[in-house]
């Protein structure tokens, strides 16, 4: 009986790989660090924090009762995105959620205007 344990290779030559001589004259010099990476233009971009055009045609379009000045001031990249989304019955519902309900516990929440603000956008997209 045969000590293989593959059809396709000899065990018994692995026994014998070594690993070639290592230089150890510089194994007592200090490593120096590697030189610090600036890695901010790797980052994602940060969201536009102004009204887009296309967000100020929407806010136009809304009837003045539910316009989110409060929250066009404080928040625009949450307004654009809003605009963005208001095609999107079903997804904006679940913004709006997210926005409006605080599941990590940790949120500082919204100023009472712009809280209002969204619920009143909330309620109009629903009644549309």
């Amino acid at each position: 009986m045969s000590t293989e344990t593959s059809i396709y290779r000899r065990h018994a030559a692995l026994v014998y790989a070594v690993a070639g001589p290592t230089d150890q004259s510089k194994a007592e010099e200090p490593v120096t660090p590697p030189a610090p990476v600036d890695f901010t233009r790797r980052r994602k971009a940060s969201p536009v924090a102004r009204l887009l055009p296309s967000t100020q045609k929407w806010l136009d379009a809304l009837p003045r009762r539910v316009r989110p000045h409060s929250l066009c001031e404080s928040y625009p990249r949450i307004a654009n995105l809003i605009a963005a989304m208001w095609g999107d019955a079903e997804g904006l519902k679940a913004y709006f959620e997210e926005l409006l309900i605080d599941r990590r516990g940790n949120r500082r929440g919204f100023t009472p205007e712009v809280a209002n603000d969204l619920r009143a956008l909330q309620l109009y997209r629903a009644s549309l």
